[in-house]
């Protein structure tokens, strides 16, 4: 009806999939971008002004690889200064190639 079937097909096989939805409104709240390779990377308007975080301390990823490119690429250091763990760090700085990609 509306000539948008590509478009809508897309979005779901992209978009919906990594869409947590609320139960009771049907409305999307939280978005993990890379769901298999990078499952705790959220993007959620409520926290971090919607910038990608890790779940559950909700550092940005931004923060945690600018860190780890200064550190020369030391994951551990990151994780101790940002109280993460490990995988933590290296899930935030795989989004962040993926993301520059």
């Amino acid at each position: 009806m509306t000539n948008q079937v590509e478009i809508y097909e897309a979005l779901e096989q992209v978009l919906a999939k990594g869409v947590d939805f609320d139960p009771r409104s049907g409305i999307a709240r939280r978005w993990h971008p890379l769901r298999n390779d990078c499952p705790n990377v959220v993007v959620d308007p409520r926290i971090a002004g919607g910038q990608p975080t890790i779940a559950p301390k909700h550092v940005p990823t931004r923060a945690l690889f600018s860190l780890w490119s200064a550190e020369g690429g030391d994951h551990r250091v990151v994780a101790d200064w940002f109280g993460v763990s490990r995988d933590a760090v290296e899930e935030a700085v795989e989004f962040e190639v993926r993301l520059a990609a």
